[in-house]
């Protein structure tokens, strides 16, 4: 019979092989990568849901809700503005229009037109007033939004942040103690024994 490649190949039998145990510093670090995964986990959890009880507590949906209906007024009466701008020419065509084959002079429609179009400036004047006024809101409504949002984060700062500024001391010295390079010779040494 020819040999074959796999022949020559020896497979442990799984029923003698026992894994080695980890050092007390891999134990060690084990633990610390556990306890650090569930202590971000925890944060995260609570912070979340600390932070969306602030923000019910201050009716941030209720301001946002405001805040786009504001804007959109805002849009609205700035195109009924643009209309009212538009209007002027409309008005000087439409009088010029009338006035065709009525035998009314330049000087005869001249103070027509100027009523008409002081009447459509003042309509863009109150129009423009009441956008001012929306847009007032409007700011009012932003600076609540940025002043509640800004009170929600410093709460949460005071609530969460030295378990936060705990956590990322951990992680440090969790990633500081990764980088041991003993860590690095035990962990090459434990796997050449389990290779053995």
């Amino acid at each position: 019979q020819t040999s074959t490649p796999t022949d020559s190949i020896t497979v442990p039998d799984p029923a003698n092989f026992t894994p080695s145990q980890p050092s007390p510093q891999e134990s060690e670090i084990s633990k610390q990568i556990g306890e650090s995964t569930k202590e971000q986990s925890a944060l995260a959890a609570e912070a979340g849901a600390f932070r969306a009880g602030e923000a019910q507590k201050v009716d941030i949906v209720g301001l946002k809700t405001s805040e786009q209906d504001f804007f959109s007024k805002l849009q609205q009466q700035k195109a009924e503005f643009e209309n009212l701008t538009a209007e002027d020419v409309r008005i000087q065509e439409q009088l010029q229009q009338e006035s065709l084959g009525r035998g009314i002079t330049a000087g005869g429609l001249r103070p027509i037109e100027a009523g008409r179009l002081r009447q459509n400036f003042l309509r863009k004047t109150e129009k423009a007033a009441e956008a001012n006024i929306t847009a007032a809101q409007l700011a009012g409504v932003q600076n609540k939004i940025l002043t509640a949002k800004s009170l929600i984060d410093i709460a949460v700062e005071q609530k969460f942040g030295t378990r936060e500024a705990e956590l990322k001391i951990k992680l440090s010295n969790l990633d500081i103690l990764l980088k041991d390079p003993l860590l690095d010779k035990a962990t090459k040494d434990r796997a050449e024994a389990q290779a053995l």
